[in-house]
């Protein structure tokens, strides 16, 4: 085996055990040690402004949150270097990309996985910290989710006990905010918008849009795949918004299924990461398709 695919499966299986770890160590409140922090924002490339999706997501920003760093930015060697920054020695993160190939002795183009080292802003040593952040102000969390939810413009049915995405209809089923409660670790509107999220991350599965909702090979559960999902891609939603992570509460009962299909299939948290990015791209981008036809008008 070739010295970088040794490298890049270490990488894949190293966040697989972090992964499995907190789902074991932590059941429900798996999300928070994992990328639990208040103030965690979306990792982006330096030098770029590039914004890491997928694996690479959830890698640097739990490897932001467990060393304390204070930026979101990365960059590899040459990139800080490009722009004037200089790396110190020791170690860093690394991100998964693929390269592109070509066999001349076939004539045939190629992709290959491989990763390469990059370093947060926080290790250069000119970094100069921001201020200590202030507690978020939770009305400004909620106006932001409302706005997003409302440029979004999924269907969504409001009233009953439960909260739900049901694709015959296209509809998203979603409790009144009322029925949420206070709990030690969130206020019911936090709740409420951390299930509103991850029920849109499922609604961008139907058919019409990324046509996700279908088999995943051999993942223990389908459905329980497509949980998982919706699980990352409302962390990553709650984290650029603004709105600290808070576990879905009925998902506790995916936990097993997940830590087995996981074990069995450990390449499935790489495709739910990927999808789950996917998700909030679409998302994403029917805020900006609102926005733009706004404009418009």
């Amino acid at each position: 085996m070739k010295a970088n695919a040794m490298k890049r499966d270490a990488f894949l299986e190293n966040i697989l055990t972090r992964f499995v770890k907190n789902l074991e160590d932590h059941g429900k409140d798996w999300v928070k040690p994992w990328v639990g922090s208040s103030n965690l924002q979306s990792p982006i490339n330096g030098a770029t402004g590039y914004a890491y999706a997928g694996i690479n997501w959830f890698n640097l920003a739990m490897t932001a949150d467990a060393k304390g760093y204070t930026s979101n930015r990365w960059g590899s060697y040459k990139q800080w270097e490009k722009v004037g920054r200089k790396v110190p020695k020791g170690n860093g993160s690394y991100v998964f990309y693929y390269g592109k190939g070509y066999d001349k002795d076939n004539e045939k183009a190629y992709r290959f996985g491989k990763i390469t080292p990059v370093w947060n802003e926080s290790q250069l040593p000119d970094y100069v910290p921001p201020p200590a952040p202030t507690k978020k102000n939770l009305v400004i969390q909620h106006q932001s989710c409302k706005a997003f939810i409302n440029l979004v413009n999924a269907n969504v049915q409001y009233g009953g006990s439960s909260a739900c995405y049901v694709p015959a209809t296209d509809t998203i089923h979603m409790p009144n905010a009322d029925a949420f409660v206070d709990t030690p670790d969130a206020t019911a509107t936090q709740s409420f918008y951390s299930t509103l999220l991850h029920e849109h991350v499922h609604w961008t599965g139907h058919e019409s849009r990324l046509d996700r909702l279908k088999s995943k090979g051999k993942f223990t559960s389908d459905y329980a795949y497509e949980e998982l999902i919706a699980e990352l891609g409302s962390v990553i939603l709650a984290v650029q918004l603004g709105l600290e992570v808070q576990p879905t509460p009925d998902h506790a009962k995916y936990i097993n299924t997940w830590l087995t299909g996981l074990k069995d299939e450990p390449r499935a948290l790489v495709r739910a990461m990927s999808d789950a990015s996917k998700a909030v791209a679409y998302l994403e981008s029917e805020k900006r398709n609102s926005l733009m036809a706004t404009a418009a008008e």
